[in-house]
């Protein structure tokens, strides 16, 4: 999974189960108002170990949707 992006729904689910993610801690997040976008950066806990995340969120029809992942 170490440096793999992903692109829609269906994808990021596998990557996220696949990983089995454990939790998350250091988030930080950056948010585009004007844009309707945002950055989350994390480091998750997964059972293979510590990983840094990177997803890009925007607003499509009225809901935040990941559009970009990024497991690290």
């Amino acid at each position: 999974m170490a440096g793999r992006a992903t692109r829609g729904r269906e994808a990021y689910v596998a990557t996220v189960s696949e990983a089995e993610l454990v939790s998350l801690s250091e988030v930080e997040w950056l948010v585009g108002t004007g844009r309707w976008e945002a950055l989350c950066s994390a480091e998750a806990e997964t059972a293979r170990g510590r990983r840094h995340q990177t997803m890009l969120l925007k607003v499509i029809a009225g809901n935040w949707q990941i559009v970009y992942h990024h497991a690290g």
